[in-house]
């Protein structure tokens, strides 16, 4: 018989959960900055070029990955993964604390650094840990979690600023953010 593209045996297995919905918050957190950041940099200064304000967040995403990736294998992907989830608090309320250029680049920094402290090593301890038949479908489920969280993270975003200031809706994202702790207590 066929299964569905996530089965029920990789949708109970425990780590992989817990990593999916650290990957989801993340997500959230991550795509809201990508999203926003440009947008309020904007404000800040019009004749600046937007996009600039989110290269130090793909950066370090890209770069502090592939290191973590290799480090949490070693020390414990829990550290590392409450590390990045700290990392991505913090680049909220700095954002609630101040739109200000210098901190809209602080904010890209550390939502870049969570990004690179989460994503691989909780993908390459989820590889690790369930059957080797299920690897496809795990790596499925953290990378379809992260983009929900990504849409999720641009829609709430969008809804926030609608109704309330940059300060109550990055206070909001911070909170929503902090949650990724309680899923990441459960990893390796």
């Amino acid at each position: 018989h066929a299964e569905s593209l996530i089965p029920w045996r990789v949708l109970g297995h425990g780590v992989a959960v817990a990593a999916a919905i650290v990957g989801l918050l993340i997500g959230l957190t991550q795509f809201a900055m990508l999203t926003y950041l440009p947008f309020l940099s904007q404000k800040v200064d019009p004749d600046l070029n937007s996009g600039i304000v989110v290269i130090p967040l793909t950066v370090l995403w890209m770069t502090l990955g592939s290191i973590t990736g290799v480090v949490a294998l070693r020390v414990g992907t829990r550290v590392i993964v409450m590390i990045g989830i700290g990392l991505g608090v913090l680049s909220a309320l700095v954002v609630a604390w101040s739109a200000a250029l210098p901190s809209l680049l602080v904010a890209s920094t550390l939502i870049g650094a969570s990004a690179g402290f989460v994503l691989i090593p909780t993908l390459l301890i989820v590889q690790r840990v369930v059957a080797k038949a299920d690897v496809g479908a795990a790596t499925s489920l953290l990378v379809l979690s992260r983009n929900f969280g990504g849409a999720a993270g641009a829609a709430l975003t969008a809804v926030l600023l609608a109704g309330l200031g940059v300060r109550e809706t990055f206070l909001i994202i911070a909170a929503v953010t902090a949650v990724a702790f309680v899923a990441a207590v459960r990893l390796p």
